[in-house]
């Protein structure tokens, strides 16, 4: 396709030449000219090695045209921890290429930094690892978390299993998914591609299967964002990740997606004792995973939903944790006593607490102080991200009398609306299983009571 474009070049000027007959000389036909005579016309400049050309070209047939030079697997730029590329997604279609020295369970970070003349947002880039055999293992377009946590258009977090040559490339997502309509590209289409290892305090470091030697997780401030990974290296193998934090906290925990694995993930949420509070398969980005973290510190444990291990069964997890107070406060037991413990309001002035019907028969009780003359609406999250509570909720003025009285068995939005308190004096509201002889670690709730 490229012989033909310039044999058609190469036509057209002789036909230029014959038009011009002997009154002028045929590069010089062009009114265009410049007060010096020199000739002003896009003319490929002449080459014969790449580094002759600009940077977003390439030297083919002697003429330097639009392009980059590592275009296949065998001509991938070696990177490594700390490097920063930039390239460009020249022409439309690109697809740029690098390669990367492999250690046995060793993790990185690959970043795309892009930018676009023509666009303030940027290119829409895609990263794609491939193993030794040149095979797709993974990919990361853009969730839309990342760019907001990391600054970039794309980010690939992942794992190198052996001491093999692995690979990455970076392109436009039109490519990517093979919609030449929304290929973008050109000469003003640049990117920065940074490479870094993953630090030692990410990783894991064995033995770390029981709760007396859990890996730090390392969460120090809340409302930020911490990357911490492993490998599942033997059958039945578990990770253990211990999270010290305020009572009241909320633990989220999220997957990467597409990232290259043999692990069929899974993660259990434990409270300080290693009973199971939650049980998660195959995180992803969506939030299935917000823990209430009722004492100060939880266990995160992260195994093969098979029971299988090897150096392919890397997982990386993406954590972070909310405040006491910013969506709720933990409960203060014993709290089965009418006017133990009186509620709290949040960051949202709403009341709003914590909870498990833990152990079985469990009762919870909280109280509010009234004016009188107060409305309420009432709302309990349970059976939400990996609780298994089937709740009971009741309501009771200052002379105990049942207001209102309501199973929950999922999560829901107010369960109780518009519930006038009309006196004034201490009102009451208890949590239970909805089977008096239910309850556990995994038994939690968040009970909001909203004064409208």
């Amino acid at each position: 396709m490229r012989t033909n474009r310039w044999l058609i070049v190469w036509m057209t000027l002789g036909l230029l030449a014959l038009g011009c007959g002997n009154e002028c000389d045929p590069c010089d036909c062009d009114d265009d000219d410049d007060d010096n005579g020199a000739d002003d016309d896009d003319v490929a400049d002449e080459c014969d090695e790449d580094s002759e050309c600009s940077a977003w070209e390439i030297c083919e047939e002697h003429l330097c045209i639009d392009g980059d030079r590592n275009n296949a697997f065998d001509e991938a730029v070696l990177v490594s921890d700390g490097s920063e590329l930039t390239g460009y997604i020249n022409p439309a279609g690109d697809v740029d290429y690098f390669r990367m020295q492999g250690e046995r369970g060793s993790f990185f970070r690959a970043y795309a930094f892009t930018e676009d003349g023509s666009d303030e947002e940027g290119l829409d880039t895609v990263l794609s690892f491939y193993d030794d055999d040149e095979s797709e293992q993974g990919y990361n377009d853009t969730f839309e978390r990342l760019s907001n946590l990391y600054g970039t258009d794309a980010v690939y977090i992942g794992c190198t299993a052996t001491d093999d040559t692995y690979y990455l490339t970076l392109e436009d997502y039109g490519t990517f998914v093979n919609d030449p309509g929304s290929y973008a590209g050109g000469s003003d289409y640049t990117y920065t591609l940074m490479v870094s290892a993953m630090e030692d305090s990410a990783t894991e470091t064995e033995p770390n299967d029981t709760l007396g030697d859990a890996d730090d997780s390392g969460i120090e401030d809340y409302n930020i964002s911490y990357d911490r990974a492993g490998v599942i290296g033997d059958d039945g193998d578990v990770d253990l990740w211990a999270v010290t934090v305020d009572p009241g906290s909320r633990l989220r925990i999220y997957g990467y997606e597409h990232t290259a694995s043999d692990l069929s993930s899974r993660y259990r949420v434990l409270d300080g004792d290693g009973e199971v509070m939650a049980t998660y398969e195959g995180l992803g980005w969506e939030l299935d995973a917000g823990v209430p973290v009722l004492n100060e510190t939880v266990y995160i444990e992260v195994g093969d939903a098979g029971g299988s291990g090897s150096d392919e069964h890397c997982y990386v997890m993406h954590l972070a944790a909310d405040p006491m107070g910013e969506m709720y406060y933990a409960e203060a037991e014993p709290n089965d006593e009418f006017g133990q413990e009186l509620l709290q309001q949040n960051d949202s002035d709403t009341l709003a607490v914590a909870g498990a019907v833990s152990p079985a028969g469990d009762v919870d009780r909280f109280t509010f102080i009234a004016t009188g003359g107060e409305e309420i609406d009432v709302t309990l999250h349970a059976r939400t991200y990996g609780s298994e509570l089937a709740a009971h909720v009741r309501v009771l003025d200052p002379a105990l009398t049942e207001l209102a009285s309501v199973d929950v068995p999922g999560a829901e939005d107010a369960v109780i609306e518009g519930l006038e308190l009309t006196d004034p004096g201490s009102y009451h509201f208890e949590v239970t299983a909805a089977d008096p002889a239910d309850g556990g670690a995994d038994h939690w709730y968040a009970l909001y009571v909203e004064v409208l």
